[in-house]
């Protein structure tokens, strides 16, 4: 007889085994705290069973075959802070989570024309041409800021403004563009 008893407590204890082994399901419904709408495309990790899920248009996750044993599931979703819960599980369960939105604003955005600076002009008047008459157009030039003489001989001289010369400088006489200046270190404006 006591063989018998052995032999069925044997075989009590791998049924037993058995069960515990089979696995329990998890259900987790995921649902907005605010309107309690179900959240879409929620991510559920579940450590140290290294499962990873998204819950489908109805917020639902199910978690097969886990064993008896303590769980860490983390809710990630875009606009939510991440929840962490750990969950003991013996037997098969139902879970509703519920997810806080937080409401990220951002502050207005003014677009602003780009305001350009008013070009500096420097001009000579008729007081400073008949002050300096016995200087030439070059040396008169020279005393405005930004503009320095390039002297190839006596009576030669080219204006140089901020590093700027030949055709790059374009003369005004009374309105009118003299642009036919094809002048280079030898040539002198007409």
């Amino acid at each position: 007889m006591l063989p018998r008893l052995l032999l069925f407590l044997c075989l009590l204890s791998l049924s037993a085994l058995g069960q515990e082994n089979r696995g329990h399901s998890v259900r987790i419904t995921v649902i907005d705290s605010t309107t309690l709408q179900p959240l879409d495309n929620v991510t559920i990790r579940c450590m140290p069973a290294k499962i990873r899920l998204q819950s489908d248009s109805n917020g639902l996750a199910v978690f097969d075959k886990l064993v008896v044993g303590v769980y860490t599931f983390t809710f990630s979703h875009i606009g939510c802070p991440d929840e962490i819960r750990q969950i003991s599980i013996s037997q098969s369960i139902e879970l509703r989570i519920a997810m806080l939105h937080q409401v990220y604003q951002l502050n207005e955005v003014q677009i602003q024309p780009f305001q350009f600076k008013r070009p500096v002009m420097n001009l000579l008047d008729r007081t400073q041409i008949n002050e300096n008459s016995g200087n030439s157009l070059g040396e008169l030039l020279s005393s405005l800021p930004g503009i320095s003489v390039l002297q190839t001989g006596a009576g030669i001289q080219k204006a140089v403004i901020n590093g700027l010369t030949d055709s790059r400088i374009v003369y005004v006489n009374r309105g009118s563009r003299l642009e036919s200046q094809q002048w280079g270190q030898d040539h002198a404006p007409e």
